[in-house]
């Protein structure tokens, strides 16, 4: 059971968060409850910060970030009353790193699968999200080593993940 809390969100963003989160259910033995709104000691406290983009801790490591500093900003999801599929699906990703797991184009089985298109992507990046060269390597263009993650499987771009 993973205790979460919002800080700050309109009653639609965190309606479509708390919609959304229990698709995992189905594919893990996981449950969420929520927490006293802004507690800082729930395990994920879930911001929705737009100028701060969506992104995650990854797995336990929210464990480690101490309150009441988010875990999780959301800032992609919009203050309406309608679910879009990109909204769906960036918080399905971001709650698959709260489960562990991580970037899917990062995988070591992605080799001779994928190539990309690495200035494109780092200018899209920068322009996008502010990120410098280096940042954009670490969070997009590296794959990780096979010594680093000891469980992976076939390379999936199909994955939420990717």
């Amino acid at each position: 059971v993973l205790d979460y809390s919002f800080f700050g969100g309109s009653q639609w963003q965190r309606a479509k968060v708390e919609d959304v989160i229990q698709e995992w259910t189905w594919y893990a033995n996981i449950s969420f409850r929520r927490s006293n709104d802004n507690n800082a000691r729930a395990t994920l406290r879930i911001a929705f910060d737009p100028s701060k983009g969506s992104w995650s801790y990854v797995g336990n490591t929210a464990k480690s970030c101490a309150g009441p500093a988010p875990t999780i900003n959301l800032g992609w999801i919009a203050d309406t009353n309608s679910l879009t599929k990109k909204e769906r699906g960036v918080i399905l990703h971001e709650f698959g790193h709260v489960l562990g797991l991580m970037h899917e184009h990062e995988s070591p089985a992605r080799s001779g699968v994928l190539r990309l298109k690495e200035r494109e992507i780092i200018q899209y990046y920068t322009e996008t999200q502010g990120w410098d060269e280096a940042t954009v390597r670490k969070q997009v263009l590296d794959v990780y080593s096979k010594e680093s993650v000891s469980n992976y499987s076939q390379f999936d771009p199909t994955s939420i993940m990717m």
